[in-house]
């Protein structure tokens, strides 16, 4: 256990990831809830944008609630609240639309849900990523930015799938596209703590029907892109940690706690279905509980086999 307490000394990374942003959800009940952790700057891409600038809204002190009302949001989730199809064609529409889905109804829960005021006001720092369509570069978006719940929407915007977002005149995706997980981001800005929620496991992925259709093989394909670009995250945040080691051999290095599926994630990445959240919660849950070894505790043993689905802690 990292025994510094200083609010603005831990960092909370989240990594993009669709639906198994609720795996994140399940790991933060325990770190927030349970931990009563405290995160100074938060920061994440796609799903783990909108999580990440959902909980920089909480004062610092105010994790428990934080989390019950991230929950409770997940918990409340329907699929035409993500996306629906457009009319009358469906998914033809996206021949000559921008987007196979019309995803302006996330658009519209991000706009409620999602406050910059009260980001500002609540202490934290965030950094959320989103993609230039026009220029293909990555771009960070920060607390202090008057853009960044449109940024928090661009980084959400699943690219192909979900309609892009205008910002500045530019056209902004997925900053997953780029950057899944920015652990190297919030290294730079001077986080000698950082905790890190992956949603896909390493080099492990599920296997593939022996006739698959091409539903199956896209998922299949975005798996691993997914897990290629975590990973690589991963390795470029070492990589500089040992480069500002060789520069000044007296700065310590970054301490890192991460949390990943132990096994293959199975769902596909858009399905928003109320049984499929519950199930990445609890999965969530049991791993960072496996990881910080609260089996120790009769209560953790108790909520494991109990967990709870009113969105409380």
């Amino acid at each position: 256990m990292i025994a510094d307490s200083r609010s603005d000394a831990r960092a909370l990374v989240l990594s993009g990831g669709g639906v198994r942003g609720a795996y994140q959800v399940g790991v933060l009940r325990y770190w927030l809830g349970e931990e009563r952790t405290r995160y100074g700057l938060l920061a994440g891409t796609s799903v783990g944008a909108l999580n990440a600038a959902f909980l920089a809204q909480y004062p610092l002190g105010e994790e428990t609630r934080a989390i019950a009302d991230l929950e409770a949001l997940w918990r409340s989730l329907r699929p035409n609240m993500i996306a629906r199809r457009w009319f009358p064609f469906g998914r033809l529409h996206g021949f000559w639309r921008p987007a196979i889905f019309d995803s302006r109804p996330l658009q519209r829960l991000i706009g409620r849900t999602i406050d910059a005021e009260r980001i500002r006001r609540s202490g934290r720092r965030l950094v959320v990523g989103a993609v230039s369509l026009e220029s293909g570069l990555y771009r960070t978006f920060d607390e202090s930015d008057p853009n960044i719940v449109a940024a928090v929407a661009a980084s959400s915007a699943f690219p192909g799938y979900f309609l892009p977002i205008e910002i500045d005149g530019e056209r902004y995706t997925d900053g997953g596209v780029r950057e899944e997980t920015p652990v190297a981001a919030v290294i730079q800005a001077g986080a000698p703590i950082v905790d890190v929620v992956m949603t896909a496991p390493g080099g492990v992925s599920a296997p593939l029907e022996r006739r698959p259709n091409a539903i199956a093989v896209a998922r299949q394909a975005i798996d691993a892109m997914l897990e290629e670009v975590i990973d690589t995250d991963i390795a470029v945040a070492e990589l500089f940690e040992r480069l500002r080691g060789l520069e000044d051999p007296t700065h310590p290095p970054a301490e890192l706690r991460l949390v990943r599926p132990k096994s293959p994630v199975r769902d596909d990445v858009l399905t928003f279905e109320p049984a499929t959240v519950d199930r990445l919660i609890r999965v969530g849950y049991l791993d960072v509980c496996r990881v910080c070894r609260a089996f120790d505790s009769p209560e953790s043993e108790r909520s494991l086999q109990n967990p709870a689905d009113d969105g409380s802690i």
